[in-house]
């Protein structure tokens, strides 16, 4: 151990803080909050995240989180369930809550509570992805006919706009400009407004709101916006018999929808805030629906071409019957 020690204290590695000043891990979770509460948009994520750190790491002191400490979190956090489906937590969710605390570490070098970030030495699990779901006209037609008074205009303009729950939830009156038609975004992933234009639907739906609060989606006691609607819209699948379907797949449909109706993806990008091409290609996905229009199109122009006198199509693609002579010129 002595060894060990001297040769800490020649790379320059060892510090006695690590025992005698490093901070618990409760205390040092609430300045990284303070911090996230200033700077990130995923605060709200970020508060349900420590709880369930916490309620592992309690009481363990910075300087005595090890990767093994981590490692054994990760193994003891995926074999829970959750409480609403009673499966496993996702593996994608152990490891937001592992990149969370990395990000705690991180910031506790950088204010001299740690000396080294232990969550770099263990593994991620690595994730399922799972395909993105698309819902048919049928499909939407059963969601919005089981929606409640106060889920239903949230759905709308989910699969109307392509913006995301955070965005809509988070939406003010100030936000919507009735002159020019159009949502003003500024709750964005990117932290940069964009505008989205309201076609009919959207604008019928927003004029049928009270005009009682500064949000439109709001706990009418407080006047806070929503944090969740989760509880609403799983209760609305259910109904609606659909099942692995997420809100986020209402983004994914209209994105579909938006490129199935002859959007450019160029402006879909623009409509969904995204900061590359590649990214809108992942949402805009080919459907049998899809495809069908756009072999139908070839038809349409192939028999556009026919009536300009290029030929007649009917001769030239006819396919021989069987029977004909074959010294007959097809």
């Amino acid at each position: 151990a002595y060894k060990a020690v001297m040769g800490e204290i020649v790379q320059g590695r060892y510090s006695v803080r690590r025992d005698t000043k490093s901070p618990r891990f409760e205390d040092y979770a609430k300045v990284y909050l303070e911090y996230s509460k200033a700077n990130k948009r995923s605060y709200e994520t970020d508060i349900t995240m420590f709880k369930a750190l916490c309620a592992f790491f309690k009481g363990y002191k910075l300087s005595k989180i090890t990767p093994f400490l981590i490692e054994k979190y990760r193994i003891e956090r995926g074999k829970k369930v959750t409480r609403m489906s009673k499966k496993p937590i996702a593996k994608a969710t152990i490891n937001r809550e592992m990149a969370v605390l990395k990000a705690m570490f991180n910031m506790a070098i950088r204010d001299g509570e740690a000396d080294t970030n232990p969550v770099k030495e263990v593994k991620f699990f690595k994730e399922d992805n799972k395909k993105e779901r698309i819902l048919t006209s049928e499909e939407i037609q059963r969601l919005l006919a089981e929606c409640n008074d106060h889920l239903k205009p949230i759905v709308v303009l989910a699969l109307n706009t392509g913006m995301r729950l955070r965005e809509i939830l988070y939406l003010k009156w100030s936000d919507i400009d009735y002159n020019r038609n159009i949502i003003i975004v500024t709750q964005t992933k990117s932290n940069k407004n964009r505008s989205i234009p309201m076609n009919g639907l959207v604008i019928k739906t927003i004029r049928n709101i009270k005009k009682d609060f500064e949000y439109l989606f709001c706990d009418t006691k407080t006047g806070e916006p929503f944090d969740s609607i989760k509880t609403s819209f799983g209760k609305a699948l259910k109904r609606a018999g659909l099942i692995d379907v997420r809100f986020h797949d209402l983004r994914h449909t209209a994105a579909t929808m938006m490129v199935m109706g002859g959007g450019d993806l160029v402006t879909v990008k623009e409509i969904l805030g995204h900061s590359s091409i590649e990214m809108t290609m992942r949402y805009a996905h080919p459907t049998t629906e899809g495809k069908m229009n756009a072999v139908n199109a070839l038809e349409r122009q192939m028999a556009d071409l026919d009536k300009h006198n290029i030929g007649s199509l009917a001769e030239l693609t006819s396919v021989p019957n069987a029977a004909t002579n074959s010294t007959e010129k097809v």
